[in-house]
């Protein structure tokens, strides 16, 4: 009976994990569509590869929030300017849709040996809303 128990808690831990790997995945595409028209949209080369990773690694599990790095671009990119164009493409996919999409926001900005790199949290879920509230502490 005991073996019975253990297994069925090993296989709804093992189907939780495939269901969050599906889900990040699917997240992180929406987000880096996003990133990439607003990256678009404010003028830089389609040319930069765009490349983004989880940084739930450090966090911890269900935080749909992305690192991103791309060469620093001429003349450079403001913040303010890139969340502009980040929530028009929220605000855009939400007048598609009857569903309010989940919004983006950008939790980290830097520019580090002719890299910019920056963090954008796709808040779809109430581990990402709290990941974004302790940022903003720090």
């Amino acid at each position: 009976m005991i073996i019975i128990g253990v297994v069925l808690i090993r296989w709804r831990v093992a189907r939780r994990k495939r269901a969050m790997k599906v889900l990040m995945r699917h997240n992180q595409k929406a987000c880096d569509e996003a990133v990439s028209l607003a990256l678009t949209q404010l003028g830089v080369p389609a040319d930069h590869e765009l490349s983004s990773q989880p940084v739930a690694d450090v966090w911890g599990h269900g935080i749909m929030a992305f690192e991103y790095q791309m060469p620093k671009v001429t003349p450079p990119i403001a913040l303010d300017r890139f969340e502009q164009a980040l929530h028009a493409q929220t605000s855009a996919k939400n007048e598609n849709s009857v569903k309010l999409s989940p919004s983006l926001v950008v939790t980290d900005w830097w520019v580090r040996d002719d890299l910019v790199h920056f963090d954008v949290a796709y808040v779809s879920n109430a581990a990402t809303r709290e990941y974004i509230q302790d940022v903003r502490r720090v």
